[in-house]
């Protein structure tokens, strides 16, 4: 069954399927192999300036790609009753709308009704009386910016707008835009009491403080149930050194973290997708969409010279639940356990390609199992024929090869344990080998990239 939190944020919340008792189903599948990005990869500045609590276990959800039916749920539950479809005139023809008397609910078509949630749109709610209004304004003159020092704006109401949707929203104060005699205000998000990472919403409001118009999130939720947490040191470890960062909007080069505040959250993440720089679609990709979830990180405050910035996220997710191997999950959790105050260096090397490996620990004890991850893409140049791409990580013990679950990135994590001191050279590779390489002339060339990162056991 649903749960409420769920209810609470997504329009309609799908119960996950049951399955026979004869079948072992793994219930993290959707969790494994979730994407490192490359700005997770650098270490942020950090100060611990506070103990960092976590409970054992968070929510995660899987997110379902919205629907019309989602849309006009949306506005009826806003209208308390059936709604026709409209939309603003002069509003864009490739947006789907629903009148609700007072405004319209629009989406862009192309985003309903698909097989992904595309993560920068969102619904529109557009009050009528305002853009009617708009329609004969004369926006000459208007001034355009950061709003005054000193400004203030009653917007008490639009926590009461969103939560008539289902939605629990507080008003950032320090994030606000003017334009003329409208601004524009930033909403903090949380579901299930948990604060969400990089997933947005705003509002607009005129003079007078009243609503104009809206946005925020539409998407369908299955409840993955409770997922197990790493111990709040290795999330701390993650935070300093990578990897795991998640979006935020507290990632310029000046930004810093701190510890102080921190609590757990729960962070847009996916697995599978296509990666930067093709020119066309890449041959050879798993032809299905990528996993995309809600999954528990913390949330950390940050500060920088922008002003916008308030805070990054890192996952926080044992990773039992994220190595590849379910049959790992134990030697991960035991990863995850072993101490990590002695180390200081980035845990992760990347070369060329964007190729990366991390690890867990750089100097473990012997016996203690470190977790390994490696990024990086596999697919066929276009132009090229009869390839057979590679995507291995060696451990120091053979190379062991992976295959995309969707699209060309992916993301990798194993377990080793050295039960012998000494220094041992991780390596991962990717490499197109096609036969008949793809011609010159704009298409993508041929590639063979590898790195390594060594892991010194005492």
């Amino acid at each position: 069954m649903a749960t409420a939190g769920c209810l609470a944020l997504a329009l309609t919340c799908v119960t996950a399927d049951s399955a026979p008792p004869s079948i072992q189903r793994d219930p993290y599948a959707a969790l494994r192999g979730l994407l490192l990005e490359p700005y997770g990869l650098v270490p942020p500045t950090v100060r611990v300036d506070a103990p960092v609590e976590l409970p054992v276990t968070a929510p995660a959800y899987r997110i379902e790609p919205p629907r019309t039916e989602d849309l006009r749920a949306l506005a009826e539950r806003y209208a308390g009753g059936p709604v026709i479809e409209g939309k603003p005139a002069r509003f864009s023809e490739d947006s789907t709308g629903f009148d609700t008397g007072d405004g319209w609910f629009s989406y862009y078509t192309e985003d309903l009704n698909g097989d992904t949630y595309d993560p920068n749109q969102s619904w529109t709610w557009t009050d009528r009386r305002a853009y009617e209004e708009e329609l004969s304004a004369d926006p000459r003159g208007r001034a355009e910016g950061p709003c005054p020092a000193g400004y203030r704006l009653d917007a008490d109401d639009v926590p009461a707008f969103f939560a008539g949707l289902g939605f629990e929203a507080t008003v950032k104060p320090w994030l606000r835009y003017c334009y003329g005699e409208f601004t524009s205000v930033e909403l903090a998000l949380t579901l299930d009491g948990l604060p969400l990472i990089g997933v947005h919403a705003s509002a607009q409001l005129d003079g007078n403080g009243n609503l104009t118009a809206a946005f925020g999130p539409l998407w369908r939720l299955t409840p993955l149930g409770h997922v197990r947490l790493a111990p709040a040191e290795e999330v701390v470890g993650r935070l300093q050194r990578g990897p795991g960062l998640v979006l935020g909007d507290c990632y310029d080069p000046d930004c810093t973290l701190r510890t102080r505040g921190a609590a757990i959250g729960l962070a847009y993440a996916t697995t599978g997708g296509l990666g930067d720089g093709h020119d066309h679609i890449p041959g050879g990709i798993v032809d299905r969409p990528p996993s995309q979830v809600l999954v528990p990180a913390l949330r950390v405050p940050g500060a920088s010279a922008n002003p916008r910035a308030t805070h990054r996220g890192v996952l926080a997710v044992s990773s039992a639940v994220l190595v590849d191997d379910p049959g790992q999950g134990d030697a991960a959790a035991l990863a995850d356990a072993a101490p990590t105050t002695a180390e200081r260096s980035p845990a992760c090397t990347t070369g060329e390609g964007g190729l990366t490996i991390c690890a867990s620990r750089l100097r473990p004890e012997a016996g203690t199992p470190v977790v390994l991850t490696v990024f990086g893409e596999r697919y066929e140049p276009v132009g090229a024929a009869r390839c057979d791409p590679l995507f291995s990580l060696g451990a120091g013990r053979g190379p062991q090869s992976f295959r995309s679950r969707s699209g060309t990135l992916i993301t990798a994590r194993v377990v080793a344990t050295y039960d012998e001191t000494g220094s041992y050279a991780i390596t991962a590779r990717a490499a197109s080998r096609c036969r008949e390489p793809s011609p010159g002339g704009g298409t993508e060339p041929e590639y063979d990239f590898t790195v390594e990162l060594t892991v010194t056991v005492t």
